[in-house]
């Protein structure tokens, strides 16, 4: 059985991307949810136990990727995380990278195909 992810991203077409090509094959993800920002994400992660895999943006409105990620890290540990960001700083990409719950970080642009396989890898 497929794995339930959680795409969280400000941009739309970002989000309906990673869900459809993640949802095509199911032994990549049977289940994708989709949400624009780090609170409304939250509330999903406490409200649906069956998440395993969470990719979401660094930058967006509010709560950032990483204040995300560290929560995710706190409170869900058994949660995988890859990271996508248009830009990332030094310090932001060592912070990403020590956090034991971020399995990978792209870059934007980057190939939705190598998020599916990692995310099939996890």
């Amino acid at each position: 059985m497929g794995k339930a992810a959680l795409v969280v991203d400000d941009d739309v077409t970002v989000r309906k991307v990673l869900c459809e090509i993640l949802t095509i094959d199911s032994n990549v993800v049977e289940k994708c949810e989709e949400c624009e920002n780090a609170k409304e994400a939250i509330s999903i992660l406490k409200n649906n136990p069956s998440i395993e895999v969470v990719v979401t943006d660094e930058k967006m409105p509010g709560m950032s990727g990483l204040e995300l990620i560290e929560f995710i890290q706190s409170n869900f540990p058994e949660i995988s995380v890859i990271l996508v960001s248009g830009y990332l700083s030094e310090q932001d990409k060592i912070r990403a990278t020590n956090n034991p719950v971020v399995k990978k970080i792209f870059l934007k642009p980057f190939a939705v195909s190598e998020i599916a396989d990692v995310v099939r890898e996890l």
